[in-house]
């Protein structure tokens, strides 16, 4: 199963960007088709009922900034997430698979803990992947004493797509974030087993060649996990 998440910012556009929003609605619906993912995890969308062509949305959920969505390409029934944990979930072939947008902020780490927790309890009785936009530091390790490894340590900790946020590079916004700050904070989780994670990577990290602008402030993440 070919799984994708990505943080779309609402489709606004960077401050380098040479067209308007709508134009970066269409260019980020574009690469999210190309990537012919069988799961989508979307956050900051900017409506519960966003839609993509030859997907099915199946479970949203409202987080501090827009929804995080779950849609896939196949059969799939909607999971109950935990009061209060900004996350949307559904069975896809077998498997949990569970878009999160946790708690921002630097100060925020007990309740993003708390939250990632509370989907990893729930999630314990079967194969599940989680992924999104957990804003975590490099110190937040989640999986910790649970079943759920991080996805990326599973695939070798690859230093080359290490960062899906990277204002060095990506300077998006004209002031709102501290210049050349990085951090990884989209991550995937999984209880499936680390030899079965393949061709991980990061999209949508390179900028248009001739103004410079990325799509989104965050760049997206995908791997491929076998079927069952």
């Amino acid at each position: 199963m070919r799984f994708a998440s990505w943080n779309v910012n609402k489709f606004s556009q960077s401050q380098h960007a040479l067209w308007d929003r709508a134009e970066n609605e269409r260019r980020i619906r574009r690469v999210l088709l190309e990537l012919d993912a069988d799961v989508l995890a979307v956050q900051e969308a900017p409506s519960a009922d966003f839609e993509l062509e030859g997907y099915t949305t199946h479970a949203s959920a409202r987080s501090h900034s827009g929804y995080s969505i779950i849609l896939s390409r196949g059969e799939a029934h909607a999971i109950t997430m935990p009061d209060g944990v900004p996350a949307a979930g559904a069975c896809v072939d077998g498997v949990n698979v569970v878009a999160v947008h946790l708690a921002p902020g630097a100060d925020g780490c007990k309740l993003r803990a708390s939250q990632m927790g509370a989907v990893f309890d729930l999630l314990h009785g079967g194969p599940a992947v989680v992924l999104g936009d957990t804003n975590m530091r490099e110190s937040e390790k989640p999986e910790n004493g649970t079943r759920f490894g991080d996805v990326w340590k599973f695939a070798g900790s690859p230093q080359n797509i290490r960062f899906s946020w990277d204002s060095q590079c990506n300077q998006f916004y004209a002031d709102s974030f501290t210049p050349g700050f990085k951090c990884r904070f989209d991550r995937a989780y999984t209880n499936i087993g680390f030899a079965m994670v393949r061709n991980m990577r990061l999209f949508a990290n390179t900028p248009d060649e001739l103004c410079g602008a990325f799509l989104s402030d965050h760049f997206g993440l995908a791997f491929t996990i076998p079927r069952l």
